[in-house]
């Protein structure tokens, strides 16, 4: 019973956190403004990197474009486990289908609803930017896969630490474009 008070007090926790720091950044974005949420101990922080440019170490590039691609192959292989494999145990991802708070989570989420339930695969995500800040780095992006049959596509992004000698994803967020509406007829 310890264990399990003790899961959803974490939870619950990370869940204040992470409401707090979207707060913030919707309190400080505005469309000049670039922010980055890093965390400096037990504290979270934005880094406002709007008059930034490239700073990204190529090292670190080629670091986030491997594990984008990573994501792509195990997605694409419908392999829910390995694409697991690629975020923290605490990840939490923002989905259309809604919040879900850690790798299990995560995991299920992939297996039980965008493979069984909407048949997705071939799966590729185009980086538009890379910026890192210490251990941690952001990329943001388009994606696209196929669903059922159907082109789904959508903008990406991806909060990613350093975890030893491996990068993780920590926050995901992506949407779905809904497809343009039909051209008129006369």
């Amino acid at each position: 019973m310890r264990q399990y008070t003790e899961g959803i007090e974490q939870r619950m926790s990370r869940a204040s956190e992470h409401r707090a720091l979207f707060s913030f950044l919707r309190r400080t974005n505005d469309e000049n403004s670039v922010t980055c949420p890093y965390r400096a101990g037990n504290q979270l922080c934005c880094a406002d990197l709007s008059q930034q440019k490239d700073t990204v170490d190529p090292d670190v590039a080629q670091q986030i474009r491997a594990l984008a691609k990573k994501y792509d192959e195990a997605f694409s292989k419908n392999d829910a486990a390995a694409l697991a494999g690629l975020f923290t145990v605490d990840a939490v991802q923002v989905a259309p289908e809604g919040v879900f708070y850690g790798r299990q989570a995560i995991e299920k989420k992939y297996r039980d609803i965008v493979f069984q339930q909407y048949h997705c695969n071939n799966y590729v995500q185009q980086i538009g930017q890379v910026i890192a800040v210490g251990n941690e780095a952001v990329w943001v992006g388009e994606w696209s896969a196929s669903c059922g049959g159907n082109q789904a596509h959508g903008y990406i992004s991806n909060v990613a630490v350093r975890e030893c000698d491996a990068w993780k994803v920590r926050i995901s967020t992506f949407n779905v474009t809904p497809p343009p509406p039909p051209a008129e007829t006369k």
